[in-house]
């Protein structure tokens, strides 16, 4: 598993262990956060990411998210409801998001290589900066989607009929 890393100093510590009411519980939520490094002036605090298996639902892709996760690659979440989410720089390659509705997504600088989004609405979704590496975007909606600095394979991309990547103004990844 990933660890993710959350650098707390002394005074946030404090803060928290004011709140938990004792010593005793400090140790407790320590315990629960997983390994801690710490000086004199500040406390990592690193914790287990959550299995791809345990995310099935949009809700548990967006609490991860939330959580500072930003790593789901292979994630399988077919036609899901993430109309409006934010998963700016996340890396979703080799997902399943077939179907999945991402319209007004914010996919900037997401890793989406691989990844299947057929048929998924994409519609005004922020894909600058995205990495769309054979990436399969056939029959998908992306009416007023922004693909600007996008990269793409110019042989292993697949866009919606009639789509022109250059229009879009994407960058290849091939010279």
């Amino acid at each position: 598993m990933v660890s993710l890393a959350k650098l707390i100093t002394l005074a946030q510590l404090s803060a928290i262990a004011s709140s938990l009411g004792n010593r005793a519980s400090l140790l407790g939520w320590v315990h629960t956060h997983a390994t801690v490094i710490c000086s004199s002036e500040w406390v990592l605090v690193m914790s287990e990411s959550t299995p791809i298996s345990a995310i099935n639902t949009p809700a548990a892709l967006l609490n991860a998210y939330t959580s500072g996760q930003r790593s789901f690659s292979g994630l399988s979440l077919g036609p899901a409801d993430l109309k409006g989410v934010d998963l700016k720089g996340a890396d979703l390659s080799y997902a399943d998001l077939s179907n999945a509705d991402l319209s007004q997504a914010n996919l900037r600088g997401t890793d989406l290589s691989y990844a299947s989004l057929r048929e998924a609405n994409l519609t005004e979704a922020d894909l600058r900066g995205a990495m769309l590496i054979g990436t399969n975007l056939r029959q998908a909606n992306i009416t007023a989607t922004n693909f600007h600095e996008a990269d793409y394979d110019p042989t292993e991309t697949q866009f919606p009929e009639g789509f022109d990547p250059v229009d879009a103004a994407m960058r290849s990844d091939r010279a």
